[in-house]
Parts: structure tokens; C-alpha cells; sequence
């Protein structure tokens, strides 16, 4: 394929936006792809394709395209110059080279593993001791490209009419039988320019991250809140499973995502669901012993979704991750107090680190003995059809 030269420039000039300037790959990649509304079908997936490449490999091609190894997360020799360098390497070469790990010590196996794998030693680190001998195969799979799945909404249509009408709209896709609502596409396309999406005929939501709501077992006219609702893809579950029965209380404490979330439940028609940001620790008071269940999908790492966000290794730090273990048991601590007795709470989050998942939920339980711990999972990339996610059930005894 001929490369069109604006393709070649904007490239090394995204690159510099999500490494220097510390701009979500993902946003980059959107406002490029809205900004040159004449390149092609070809060009935009082109673009975007070999961003995220760069970025998922960006220590192993710095080293192989001839930057100072020990520079890469030097803000100040990430430049142009260096992203134009990194970049025709990558174009050049095709793909990523893989280098051998043959005949070295263990030690500097692990080493050669972080470079080859494009993982910050820190955290290569981290995964190995929360992991163990797991990271490896874990951390492979990180850095696969992610598939795409859609939940069906079941308050408009089923699963075989919506790959039905999928299909309709030259969108290749297959049902996933694991449950009665994945669509998984089996090539990939913009799927929210169809008609299915604008009807509200489903949501783009992982195939683990559609596990979470279930695991809930909301009902039908029961009062609900999803306590960290962000743009709402576990909360129009909820309604779903309510069969537009109840209420849901969808909090979180910025209002850009809600807003987000209000026009999602408006497209999908949900009309259980009452948006609130917490602007204060009122909010979270007035609902206490309120709620038949309690969704936490609590702020983490997100480890377990690098393969879809794979500049997270390069912007999530070590002190991030203490600060996070910090806000996880405080959100644990203040909001399980919404749980009316006899309810349930279902902890969850889109890490792979037990630190993170099972013990939290220990730790909670040690403090507060009225919750019992009734069920936990972990999804894994490198085993599961979808992402990295844990989520636990506990239930309110007293």
C-alpha cells in the first residue's frame, strides 16, 4: 500500500500529542480522524491502526529504531524528531521485531521480557509480584488487539434479530453463546453509524465487562444505585435486567459523564434511571440502608483493558497505583453503607491485580462482618473471551 505523505506526518505528530503532552491515545486518534474528513476508509484505518500499534510497542520499537533505550520515558527527548524516527522504523519494518531470549540469565530474561513486551520495568514488576508466574501469559495478551463485542438491548430486540439486522448493514458479526445477549464482530467496522445503534438496539460493551450487572441479580421494581456509573454501560444493563421496572440510582462524581449517560438511556430507552452527581457526601448519606443493590465499579488500574487504552503503561505510575488502593476501600467503606440489610453489593473492576480485587473485598469483610462474601471471578485476557475484570457478590447479613 502506498503511504499518502499527510499519513506520514501526522502520525509522528499524534505520537508527540498522547507521549509528550499526556493526551488519551484514544481522543488523539478520534479528533485526527474528524479533523481529516477526506482521507478514506483506508487512510482513517490505517491511522489509527498503526497509532495504536506504536503505542502498544513503543519501548521495543524506540529501542530497535536506534533511540537511547534508556530515554524513552525522557519527556524531553520525546520529540518530533524522535516520533518521526520511531515511526518510519515501525512503517519500514512492517511489524514490531521480535528479538530472542535465548541462552540468557533469568535475569536478564525479565529484562529482555519488559522490553520485548513494552512494559516500563515498574510495572513488569508489579505485575510479576502480584502475578507470578501468570504475568507473562497475562501480560501477552495485553498487548493483542482488542475484539469488539456488543450487549443487546434487551428492551428492543433479541440477540439473533439484532445479528439479523447487523447483517443487513454488511456488518460482520457472530453470536456469542456463553449468554443470551453478545454480538461479537468478526471483522471490524463502525458500528455507530448503523441504524441498530441509533434505534438503541444495543451498546459496544466487552464481553467480561457484560458479565458485571448479572452478577447483581437486580429485579424488577427494587431500588438500585450503581455507585460509580461514569457513562452508564452497567447501568442500562441494570435497567435491562429490570425490564424498565424500579429505579437506579447512577452516581459519580463527574457530570460530563452522566450527561453521557442521559443521552445513552435516552437512545436505548431506559427511563428508570435518575443521573446524580456527588458533589458532596450528602449524597451518598441520604441513600444509606436504601438499596436492594449496590454496583461499585470502582476507579483501578486498568490493567486489565491496556490492550484497549495501551498508553495506560506509559501514564499510570507507581504512586497512582497506592493512591487508587487508598480510594477503592474508602468508596468500599462509605458506600456498602447504601445497602439495606438482606441486600447485595457486587465489587468490581477492570484490573488483574489481586490488590485491586479479591483483597479488597477481604479486607472489607474483615472490618464490616455483616457482609459475606457469596461469590468472586476473575476474567482473564489470556483465557476469557474478554478483558481483564474481576467482580465479587457480597451480601448484607444484618
Amino acid at each position: 500500500m502506498k503511504i499518502p505523505g499527510n499519513l506520514l506526518e501526522t502520525i509522528p505528530l499524534a505520537l508527540v500529542e498522547i507521549f509528550q503532552q499526556k493526551k488519551a491515545a484514544d481522543r488523539v486518534v478520534d479528533f485526527n480522524l474528524k479533523n481529516h474528513s477526506k482521507w478514506g476508509s483506508r487512510d482513517r484505518r490505517f491511522f489509527a491502526e498503526n497509532v495504536y500499534t506504536i503505542v502498544r510497542n513503543y519501548r521495543k520499537l524506540w529501542v530497535q529504531s536506534g533511540l537511547d533505550p534508556k530515554e524513552y520515558l525522557n519527556l524531553s527527548k520525546i520529540d518530533l524528531t524522535s516520533m518521526k524516527q520511531l515511526a518510519q522504523f515501525h512503517l519500514d519494518s512492517g511489524a514490531p521485531i521480535l528479538g530472542s531470549e535465548q541462552n540468557l540469565s533469568e535475569e536478564n530474561r525479565l529484562s529482555a521480557f519488559a522490553e520485548q513486551e513494552s512494559y516500563p520495568d515498574w510495572l513488569d514488576q508489579l505485575g510479576r509480584k502480584e502475578l507470578g508466574k501468570d504475568w507473562e501469559p497475562i501480560a501477552k495478551a495485553l498487548n493483542q488487539q482488542a475484539p469488539v463485542f456488543l450487549r443487546t438491548n434487551t428492551l428492543k430486540t433479541t440477540q439473533a434479530k439484532l445479528k439479523d439486522v447487523l447483517s443487513l448493514e454488511q456488518v460482520q458479526c457472530r453470536m456469542r453463546h456463553e449468554n443470551d445477549l453478545t454480538i461479537e464482530l468478526t471483522a471490524r467496522k463502525n458500528v455507530f453509524v448503523t441504524k441498530a445503534f441509533q434505534q438503541g438496539l444495543f451498546e459496544v460493551q466487552d464481553f467480561s465487562s457484560q458479565q458485571v450487572a448479572p452478577l447483581l441479580n437486580p429485579k424488577s421494581g427494587e431500588t438500585i444505585v450503581d455507585g460509580c456509573a461514569g457513562a452508564g454501560g452497567k447501568t442500562l444493563h441494570l435497567a435491562a435486567l429490570m425490564k424498565n421496572k424500579g429505579r437506579i440510582h447512577a452516581l459519580d462524581v463527574h457530570q460530563r459523564k452522566l450527561d453521557e449517560l442521559y443521552k445513552r438511556s435516552l437512545r436505548a430507552g431506559c427511563v428508570i434511571i435518575r443521573p446524580q452527581v456527588i458533589d458532596s457526601k450528602d449524597v451518598v448519606k441520604y441513600l444509606t440502608d436504601s438499596a436492594d443493590g449496590v454496583l461499585l465499579d470502582v476507579p483501578c488500574s486498568g490493567s486489565g483493558v491496556i490492550r484497549r487504552n495501551p498508553d495506560t503503561k506509559w501514564k499510570f505510575q507507581p504512586a497512582d497505583f497506592d493512591r487508587l488502593l487508598s480510594l477503592q476501600q474508602e468508596i468500599l467503606q462509605d458506600y456498602s453503607k447504601m445497602v439495606k440489610k438482606g441486600g447485595r453489593l457486587v465489587y468490581a473492576t477492570c484490573s488483574v491485580f489481586p490488590s485491586e480485587n479479591l483483597n479488597q473485598v477481604t479486607s472489607f469483610i474483615k472490618q464490616n462482618p455483616n457482609f459475606n462474601l457469596e461469590s468472586s471471578k476473575l476474567f482473564r485476557p489470556d483465557v476469557d473471551p474478554g478483558d481483564g475484570f474481576f467482580m465479587a457478590l457480597l451480601t448484607r447479613s444484618k
